[in-house]
Order: C-alpha cells, then structure tokens, then sequence
C-alpha cells in the first residue's frame, strides 16, 4: 500500500471525556469536509453506547480484536506524563531519542511552549539553556519539514514581564533565554527574542514570525486559543512521523451531551498545507511538493502539453493532486474551495510574475484566502519589491507588497541554476499576509496614487498629482507631506494617507 492510501490512525483518548463524541461527528462529516480515510482504535462499546446516548446513526463494527494490553498499559503508560510522551517512547531506538515538542497550530499563529504541564512555580527551575535550545532547534527543523517553511522565522518570549527589564524583574532572560537564543543563531537559525510576552501577538507582531516559543503553557495557548478556539491543532514537532490532534482537552462536563465542537478534532485530519501551484508544466515541483507532505495540491496550468504529465501524477497521489486547466489570470480562486491553510507557489514566466503579484495584492475581502505566496521573479524585480524608501528601487511594486504583506527574499539563483539557461539570475521572494494593514486604505486608490506619483518619477509631488487634483500641494501641505518631495522619498504609510485624502476630497 502507497503512503498516499494509507489511512489516518486516529486515537480516541479518555473514554470519559469528548474523544467519542468528536469522532462520531467527523465520522458522519466525512464527505462533506473530505476527510481522508481513518481508522480508530478505541473500545466499540464506549463508541455505540455514545453514539446513542447523541443520537447519532453510525454503524460500529470491530474490525479486529485487540490484544487485550491491560498488565502492558499497567507497566507502561502510568510511568509516563502521557499520550505525547507514550508515542515518544514508542519511537525510540538505540540510535534515536526523540524530543517531542507541542505545537499549537491555526492559520492566524503557531505557538510552542517550552515547558508544558507543570505549575508555575517550577517553570524557572525546568527552564535551561539546553531545553531551550532543544525546543527552537526541533521548531525550525520541522517547521521546514512538515509545513514546506524553508527558513523558518522564530520569535522567543521572556519568562517575567517585560522580558525581564534587563534583570529588574528577574535574571531567566540573561542567564538562560538569550543564551539559548544566541546558540541557536550561531546554528544559522534565524530567531529572534527573547521578548515581552505581551507584544507578541498583535497583528504587526504576529506577521514577523512563523512560529513563537514561549517559557510555559499559558504563555503560549492564550493568545493562540483567543484567536483560534475551534480551529486550532495541536502537531507533535520531533517524532519520526506526524502526529496531530484536536487543541483542547477531555471536557468531562459536556460528554456525552451533544454540546461538544468537532471542528478540531477536523481540522487536525486535514492538518497540511493546501498549494496552488501556478505553472507547474510536466510537474517536477508538483511531485516534490506531494512528497514533502502538501494535503492537496491545486496545479494551474494552461499548457494542453503538459496535461497528460499531471494526470499520471495525480493518479499516484489519489485525491491530492487537482488539475485546472486555465489561465491563472482568468481563475476564480475563490470557487476553488481551497481549505486553509493555503499558499500560492509560482515560478513563473517574467512577463506574468509581476501582474499575477498585483492581482493577489488586490484580493478583495482581505485577509486573504492564502496565507503565504512564495514566487519566483527576476532578481531586479525581487529587489524592487523589497526595496525600502529613499532608495532607486523603490516604486509602486514595493509601496503595494509592503503595505499588504511582509516581503522577504528568501534566496537568490544564477542563471545557471536553470535549463534552458536565462540571462539574468532569479529570487525567490516570501509574502506573508498583514492581518490589518496600516494605516487602512483603499486599494485601488492606493494604485491610482502610487502610478502618477511614481509614473514620473523625476517630478516632485506637488506636480505628478496634480493629474488626480488640482490643488495637489494644498492636500499634501494639509497631510505634513513636503510638496517638493519626490515619490521614492516617501513611506507607505505617506501613500495611504494621501490616498484617504483623495477618496475623502472625491466624497
């Protein structure tokens, strides 16, 4: 059987708890949420006796008997803090002891808390460098394996408030977090910290980080749960294969009651990435994007040659590889059903990258329905696109990409690197989407504003946008914008400020 058949081994947790009523309503989700394929091991008893106690119709049948474990679990499993730990244990060779690690993962954020189930008063004591470090090294490394992150950013959170005020309020940061994080970067991991915990996680904050480490259990799950309640997986980071499950515990007081949520439980089945690959001709980035483990792929090609390739490869990834045949600057993503968390990947021809870019910049409701765009450009154009103010590479691409997303290049390839050989050398440019881009603005203004301004970029302001207003130095006198400024000197906020001032004159 190919990895790509094999079904789901789903647990079912303490029998006392919601671990049953959750399975039963994913069970009878299944097709409408398309879930992949799992089996359960539990008792079928505890399963038809909750089944009627909900009223749920579901057939329960034993597939095949268990060896009865009861002296196994006796010896075993009360030695253990728990499930994590047991599956740990399980997995361990001469060769290999794992460090398990518990992410707590949603589209909005992903939070991993060094020290776990412990009281608060025994985190400073478990807290070291070595944990630390074990912690941010096992984050990076399968941030990159598990979710296609291939430099992973780190934001690590202090211990006392205020990330401890340089020793006023406590000494864990300087004799133990920064250490660990300055270890970590001699590793070439790229972490930042420790900060204060409590501006980590608003919007602007959220957006410079891929992951967040923090000292203990609160720490990290209150932000997370605020934001992703229902949504929210909990991914075991550091054992030899993938483990998820629902972000919440047993809830004892609602078993059995029908007031349990499965959403979850769900959304920890369909754990994985969601990629539209824009362009993939016959498919060599599509199998590598299967393979390093994408829950569905979404290929957008428009290329009749390169169809038949792409079938054969679908027909090895049953139910995870989607063939559109179309345009991508024609395509409707939104009547795609794409299931979050979903990234656009693209390397596409020059002539398309940059309109494409301003096409997904333009969504409209935003937040958008991806949460990353990794693209391939021409250097120069990368470079514009990250350009900051006051430099010649700063233009409308930067103003727009900057204002909604947080650009980086993530690396950049000679010509060499590709067959047929181009003339000029690539990058590969990540965008990640600002929950609340500031200052707020019209997008299409903002476009209107950034093309005259830089459409002639030699004139001062005062005279290219005297085409959107006649009293342009006027409005900008009245924003503390000088006149006689030109457009690569100004900010993105400056453009959106002026853009609002146009869009409110107009009203």
């Amino acid at each position: 059987m190919g990895l790509a058949e094999c079904p789901l081994a789903l647990t079912l947790g303490d029998p006392a708890g919601i671990g049953p009523d959750i399975t039963l309503l994913a069970w009878l989700e299944r097709e409408h949420e398309k879930i992949p394929p799992f089996v359960l091991l539990g008792d079928p008893g505890v399963l038809a006796m909750r089944a009627e106690a909900l009223g749920l119709r579901v057939p329960i049948a034993t597939v095949a008997d268990p060896v009865i474990g009861e002296e196994r679990f006796a010896e075993e499993l009360p030695v253990l803090p728990g499930h994590t730990e047991y599956l740990a244990s399980l997995a361990a060779t001469d060769r290999l002891a794992p460090h398990p690690v518990m992410m707590l993962a949603s589209g909005a954020l992903k939070v991993v808390p060094v020290t776990i189930h412990i009281p608060l008063k025994e985190v400073p004591l478990a807290l070291t460098k070595e944990l630390i470090l074990a912690t941010i090294e096992t984050t990076a490394r399968d941030l990159g394996r598990f979710f296609g992150i291939a430099r992973p950013r780190l934001a690590v959170s202090g211990l006392n408030p205020h990330a401890g005020e340089e020793g006023s309020l406590g000494h864990e940061e300087i004799d133990i977090i920064q250490p660990a994080v300055e270890a970590a970067r001699r590793k070439d991991l790229d972490v930042a910290g420790p900060h204060p915990a409590d501006t980590m996680f608003h919007s602007p904050a959220r957006a410079s980080y891929d992951a967040a480490i923090c000292m203990y259990h609160d720490q990290a799950l209150v932000p997370f749960k605020t934001l992703a309640f229902e949504q929210g997986v909990n991914v075991t980071l550091g054992l030899p294969f993938v483990r998820t499950s629902p972000d919440h515990g047993t809830a004892f007081a609602i078993a059995g009651t029908g007031k349990a949520s499965p959403r979850s439980l769900i959304e920890a089945l369909l754990e994985g990435v969601t990629v539209v690959e824009v362009g993939p001709g016959p498919g060599g980035l599509t199998r590598a994007l299967l393979l390093e483990g994408a829950s569905r792929v979404v290929a957008i090609e428009r290329d009749q040659r390169c169809l038949p390739a792409l079938s054969d490869i679908a027909a090895l990834y049953p139910g995870r590889l989607d063939v559109v045949a179309a345009d991508a600057r024609e395509v409707d993503y939104a009547g795609l059903a794409l299931r979050p968390p979903a990234r656009i990947v693209a390397n596409l021809p020059y002539s398309v990258a940059t309109p494409l870019l301003v096409s997904w910049l333009k969504t409209t409701p935003w937040l958008p329905w991806f949460d990353k765009l990794v693209l391939m450009f021409q250097r120069e154009v990368a470079e514009r696109i990250v350009a900051r103010s006051g430099g010649k590479d700063y233009g409308r691409l930067a103003v727009l990409s900057q204002w909604r997303t947080e650009p980086r290049i993530l690396l950049t390839l000679p010509g060499a690197a590709f067959t047929p050989k181009p003339q000029v050398d690539s990058a590969l440019v990540e965008f990640v989407p600002k929950a609340m881009p500031e200052p707020p603005c019209n997008v299409d203004q903002l476009e209107r504003v950034t093309a005259v301004a830089f459409g002639q970029r030699r004139k001062m302001l005062r005279s290219s946008l005297r085409q959107l207003t006649p009293d342009s130095e006027k409005l900008l006198v009245s924003l503390a914008i000088e006149p006689t400024a030109r457009a690569e000197e100004l900010p993105v906020a400056d453009f959106c400020r002026i853009a609002n001032a146009l869009a409110e004159k107009r009203s």
